[in-house]
């Protein structure tokens, strides 16, 4: 094989490999304190894990909510920061709405949205 198609070649594989790797990932903040031990996985996640894994990752991202801990009365489950937040780099949605008894409300500014996240 001459050599322009060979590295045409080994270009595009090169570019499908990174296309692959560029997946969107989803994590979930399963914790409402702000610890940040590197690590978002199902044994712990808080929001600014969940966003540093985020930022690490090529692609766009998603950030839901599955905290077992809220306020019961309230139904809210309050993440309380102890220091900013880091900023966003790349593509991410962060959906409040997946978190439970919350339910996505066509009228969010309604009475008969539950808030779950605060």
């Amino acid at each position: 094989m001459p050599a322009l198609p060979r590295t045409l070649a080994t270009l595009i594989c090169v570019l499908v490999l990174f296309a692959v790797s560029a997946s969107a990932a989803t994590y979930t903040v399963n914790s409402k304190d702000d610890l940040d031990d590197g690590v978002c996985n199902a044994a712990h996640c808080s929001l600014r894990e969940a966003i540093n894994a985020a930022n690490a990752n090529v692609g766009s991202d998603f950030i839901v909510f599955n905290i077992d801990t809220f306020n019961i009365s309230s139904g809210v489950a309050t993440i309380v920061l102890t220091d900013e937040l880091p900023a966003i780099t790349g593509a991410l949605t962060i959906d409040g709405y997946t978190q439970k008894p919350c339910a996505n409300n066509p009228a969010p500014c309604s009475k008969q949205n539950t808030q779950a996240a605060e």
